[in-house]
């Protein structure tokens, strides 16, 4: 399904991907809710600090309201993995197709596609549906993969690779990317969060829905794709989870290393950069050596998650970095300067 253009939206609930597409995504918000007691009432700056803008989170009453504001409902969570989840997605969704609002939905294994009812409904009162978890995805860069095997993708590759989850991988990406928009440089990307489309990435794989055999594959070949469309100088591509992660982590739906070594196998890297939360400098060795032994590339510079401390222990976890592991390190939010030049040692590696 061909992608659609998304303007005013609300947004339910409130979670990483929701702050990411506040950050990131140029769509007027006409508000958030929620239907969980420790979101309602809160912030969306209490919730995931400064840098996002401000929304006070509302609850699952008033999304009747907002809706009359908004032409898109954007739901934000790919794992419906308690009932609850499953029941105010179904509510939710019900709401936005009769009030005839479109639906851009992040359900990894919960589609609208997949309800004859709601396609019924969608049909007769002229409602748009997105589901950004597509199965069939590897049908559409089959051909580009087998391409790329062949003859191999002209642009640089760098590949953003994680030590867990929540370091920051997204952010990384994305404010890689404006750096180097900015300095006129040729960049795309492949995002691997559903929201990626939203902001600002040509290509979107969720390997996690793809068949195995063709999930790696399927990166190559959007990686093939972006590199034949737009002749980019360099290609990012985003990472899920952390590649040391366990891989039996099924439970949220992640798939752990899996997942992480498939993106990261399959976007065949010219050079990469770890993301990491200081918490898990005992995780960063070992990472930096399996990536290296995996692809053959090196590892340019380490991004700092730094969210839950201050600047001062920021830059000394990035200068405990550097001394022991002997690669730069910043924070992309904490210490912009420095983290825009690493970016653009990116294009001109030494």
């Amino acid at each position: 399904m061909e992608h659609p253009e998304v303007t005013r939206a609300v947004m339910v609930p409130f979670t990483k991907v929701a702050a990411g597409i506040l950050r990131f995504a140029d769509i007027e918000i006409v508000g958030i809710c929620d239907y969980r007691e420790e979101k309602v009432g809160k912030t969306t700056k209490e919730l995931v600090g400064d840098d996002v803008p401000e929304f006070e989170i509302r609850p699952m009453e008033d999304l009747e309201e907002l809706l009359e504001e908004a032409e898109w409902l954007i739901w934000t969570k790919e794992v419906l993995d308690e009932d609850v989840h499953y029941i105010k997605w179904r509510e939710a969704v019900d709401e936005a197709v009769v009030k005839g609002v479109n639906v851009y939905n992040m359900g990894r294994l919960h589609m609208v596609a997949q309800d004859p009812n709601w396609r019924l409904e969608a049909h007769k009162r002229g409602v748009q549906y997105f589901d950004t978890s597509d199965p069939e995805l590897y049908l559409e860069y089959l051909h580009y993969g087998m391409k790329a095997r062949e003859e191999g993708v002209n642009a640089d590759v760098v590949s953003i690779v994680g030590t867990g989850r929540r370091t920051g991988k997204f952010t990384t990406l994305n404010t890689a990317r404006r750096i180097l928009e900015e300095e006129g440089i040729n960049v795309r990307s492949v995002g691997t969060e559903p929201s990626s489309l939203l902001t600002g990435s040509e290509a979107m794989v969720i390997p996690q829905v793809l068949p195995m055999a063709h999930a790696a594959g399927t990166v190559y070949g959007a990686v093939k794709k972006l590199d034949e469309e737009y002749e980019p100088d360099l290609i990012l591509v985003g990472a899920q989870t952390g590649v040391t992660a366990d891989p039996l982590e099924v439970g949220t739906g992640r798939g752990g290393s899996l997942a992480a070594l498939t993106i990261l196998l399959g976007s065949d890297p010219d050079r990469m950069v770890v993301a990491t939360r200081p918490e898990l400098l005992n995780e960063l060795q070992d990472v930096v050596e399996v990536v290296t032994l995996l692809t053959g590339a090196r590892v340019q510079f380490v991004s700092v998650n730094g969210k839950d401390y201050s600047e001062e222990e920021v830059r000394e976890v990035c200068k405990r970095i550097e001394d022991e592991f002997g690669l730069p390190a910043a924070d992309p939010i904490k210490m912009e300067e420095e983290f825009r030049d690493l970016v653009l040692d990116l294009i001109a590696p030494g």
